[in-house]
């Protein structure tokens, strides 16, 4: 796979008896995808461990990633906005000019907490308030399971999973053992 920063061998495990979900989306070559994983090592070669893979349907997130990857590179070169005198996280000020060329943070970004966290762009409380709960507590390779989640945050089964569906689209989060283990990928600083 290339997403035009570099490109990384990406596999896929499928269980010989696993049931496809939905109807089967071939992928061809040359074809826009998410790809959700975690990156792994074996032999001195790094490659994706993909746990989920999708097309793209919708062009803005070719867009988006371009965005973000650009966002991550500077906050990695040059250090996060915090220390620009950007407090608050909001983009209005820089775009009328009055940044003086200081890097921007993508509108996902804001500094809660005394760090930078991430939210993906338009994110419901409800999964602001998942992110948070996970960010709260160390977590398990097998993921955290659903009533884990509900209890630690104040919500309903109902909201967690509505939440967690919409993490999962936003490639923040993935099923683990099974559809009731949710885990989260944050960004490496």
């Amino acid at each position: 796979m290339d997403d035009g920063t570099g490109s990384l061998e990406v596999k896929q495990w499928v269980e010989a008896t696993a049931i496809p979900d939905g109807p089967s989306q071939k992928l061809q070559p040359n074809q826009y995808v998410r790809v959700l994983g975690t990156l792994k090592a074996f032999g001195g070669k790094r490659y994706l461990n993909s746990h989920h893979i999708r097309p793209i349907t919708d062009f803005n997130e070719i867009h988006y990633h371009l965005l973000e990857a650009t966002a991550i590179h500077l906050h990695l070169t040059k250090g996060p906005p915090e220390q620009f005198g950007q407090t608050t996280g909001g983009v209005g000020q820089q775009m009328h000019g009055q940044g003086h060329g200081r890097d921007v943070a993508m509108g996902g970004m804001s500094a809660a907490g005394g760090g930078s966290r991430y939210y993906p762009p338009n994110a419901s409380l409800h999964s602001r308030k998942i992110l948070d709960v996970f960010r709260s507590k160390p977590q398990h390779t097998d993921g955290t399971h659903v009533n884990t989640i509900a209890q630690m945050s104040g919500l309903s089964l109902g909201e967690v999973e509505k939440a967690v569906y919409e993490l999962t689209e936003a490639g923040i989060a993935y099923t683990t053992t099974d559809d009731s283990h949710i885990m989260i990928m944050e960004p490496q600083t």
